[in-house]
């Protein structure tokens, strides 16, 4: 609306440059009072119609609005970006760190198992702790505040599945009669699921419940092994001939 071309748009009287010349551009030689008052009256609309027109109307001046909050925030797409869980390359991304604060998106394609791990934890791993001598990583080492599998990178889908299986092979070898270990093997591969090495307590409390599953399932079949109850239980036994026979006790 600055310009002089958009001035003549709303002049009262449009006359040619030249009679002879019907067809010459339209010349403004006379213009509304009252089509630009921010012209005229030196009025600006707004800070930055006052910054550009120098008329200093506004105490405090003009702060230019940045272009993420007039045209938005470009969005990120694990998907569609080439750098899976790394920060994207200047000047595109609105956040420098590779994790953002936000919650991710709901309707994601891609959902496998690599893919959406991410969401929860930092799959490089804790930061590596730095001893300025090695007996002083010794000493951390011994008393227990420096654990080197702490400080792992996240096992991927593959890592856990061959995992999972070669543990599944120890454990049937090594008594294959057990009837508790299945409850063993799904309670390892909760812990590697929730990448035990990674988040140590965040694992072991998702968990817990196959552990406790696999303790009472020992001490079950410790005492049906020894004889000290039965295998179904004395309450499951049944007490009548027929279902519908009446119980003279309580009858």
């Amino acid at each position: 609306f600055g310009s002089r071309a958009a001035q003549c748009f709303v002049c009262r009287t449009l006359r040619p440059s030249s009679p002879a010349m019907g067809n010459a551009p339209a010349k403004c030689e006379t213009m509304d009072p009252r089509a630009f008052p921010e012209h005229s009256k030196r009025v600006p609309l707004n800070p930055k119609v006052d910054e550009t027109l120098g008329i200093n109307a506004y105490e405090f001046g003009f702060a230019a609005i940045p272009k993420a909050q007039a045209q938005g925030t470009p969005v990120y797409n694990e998907e569609l970006d080439a750098k899976f869980h790394q920060a994207k390359v200047q000047p595109a991304p609105y956040d420098a760190r590779a994790f953002h604060a936000h919650a991710p998106e709901e309707d994601r394609i891609n959902t496998t198992y690599d893919n959406m791990v991410g969401d929860e934890m930092n799959i490089n791993g804790a930061a590596r702790p730095k001893f300025q001598a090695a007996w002083q990583k010794d000493l951390a080492y011994h008393h227990g505040l420096y654990v080197p599998e702490l400080y792992q990178e996240a096992q991927t889908a593959d890592n856990i599945r061959i995992a999972v299986s070669e543990f599944q092979d120890k454990v049937h070898q090594d008594d294959p009669k057990d009837a508790c270990k299945y409850l063993l093997v799904e309670e390892f591969k909760c812990l590697h699921t929730q990448q035990v090495e990674v988040d140590v307590h965040g694992a072991n409390k998702k968990c817990v419940k196959w552990f406790d599953e696999f303790r009472k399932c020992q001490w079950d079949q410790h005492k049906f092994n020894a004889g000290h109850t039965y295998i179904e239980g004395p309450q499951m036994r049944r007490r009548t001939g027929w279902v519908f026979m009446p119980k003279y006790q309580y009858a």
